[in-house]
């Protein structure tokens, strides 16, 4: 994988905790459903794969060739 995507993984991580974060009261603002569909719309990708780049759940290594 490439230096520009990591780069673009962490700082979507990033957007995340800062949204994730944000509590009035003690209560948290946003839920995640919220903060995934935000972060689509400003990086230009699925909901579902915002989700998965927040929680590891893409490969960030390449794959090896047998």
């Amino acid at each position: 994988m490439s230096d520009s995507t990591l780069q673009k993984y962490a700082h979507i991580r990033k957007e995340y905790s800062k949204l994730f974060e944000k509590r009035y009261k003690g209560i948290r603002i946003y839920t995640n459903e919220y903060i995934f569909k935000k972060l689509s719309e400003q990086f230009y990708l699925a909901p579902r794969t915002i989700e998965n780049i927040v929680f590891y759940r893409v490969s960030c290594y390449p794959k090896e060739n047998k």
